[in-house]
């Protein structure tokens, strides 16, 4: 394991080799999902009339033990 760069409370710190990740990325209509969103209170603030979006998905195993992790990311 590297040493982390920040001393402050970080226990542990492991690099992983091995993982498998796809990532997509696009952008989301702002129009389209406003009118979606309205009936739940919901707003968007999307300047320009469209978001950036990234779905990330991982798998991996460390230490015997298997992880799998999702993220949404949208940017507005």
């Amino acid at each position: 394991m590297k040493k982390p760069i920040s001393q402050s409370g970080v226990r542990y710190s492991a690099e992983i080799e091995h993982v498998q990740e796809v990532t997509l990325l696009g952008t989301a209509d702002r129009d389209f999902w406003a009118a979606r969103l309205q009936p739940y209170g919901l707003r968007i603030g999307a300047p320009g009339g469209a978001a950036q979006v990234m779905v990330s998905a991982s798998a991996l195993r460390w230490r015997g033990m298997r992880f799998r992790e999702l993220i949404v990311s949208i940017a507005t």
